[in-house]
């Protein structure tokens, strides 16, 4: 016989009831031992004074404290690379290099795609970066902008509405 799908929902939902109901009733139980004076905590149950295993020290318990140490060092050591709450700042990312205002990287598809354009209106532009007799103020920046004297520059679309008569 299937199982409906409320059925599976209801089935899910009972065990974590029960498992919730048991952990809570074991934490109780743990409670009225140490209340009692007699709650030995498993972690140190088989370690001597020292912090050593006893000579009968089930195997389990063995491989159980491995990997608490194993997950206690890895925490150590995240704790170590990101300290937080003291001041240090914490382990970022490091992020892509960007280019600021002075040593920007030149669009070349974005400056060639402009030569073009001033070539198709008739403007040419030499290989200094100065363009033809009529607009030789005028100079062709590496990103692909129109520069007049030390004025900012300007776009080429600009450039060809308000300056070159076209």
């Amino acid at each position: 016989m299937k199982m409906t799908e409320m059925e599976k929902w209801q089935r899910s939902l009972d065990r974590a009831k029960k498992s919730s109901a048991n952990a809570k009733q074991r934490r109780q139980e743990i409670q009225d031992l140490k209340n009692a004076g007699v709650w030995q905590d498993p972690r140190t149950r088989y370690l001597d004074e020292d912090g050593y295993p006893l000579p009968d020290t089930p195997q389990w318990w063995l491989n159980l404290r491995r990997a608490w140490d194993a997950n206690d060092r890895r925490y150590a050591v995240q704790k170590a690379v990101r300290p937080f709450n003291k001041g240090e700042p914490p382990q970022a990312p490091k992020r892509k290099k960007r280019y600021n205002k002075i040593e920007r990287k030149p669009k070349v598809k974005h400056s060639e795609k402009m030569k073009l354009l001033l070539e198709d209106h008739g403007i040419h532009v030499s290989a200094d970066g100065l363009l033809s007799d009529e607009f030789s103020e005028w100079r062709f920046c590496p990103n692909g902008r129109l520069q007049h004297g030390d004025e900012p520059a300007i776009s080429v679309f600009y450039f060809l509405q308000h300056h070159a008569d076209i």
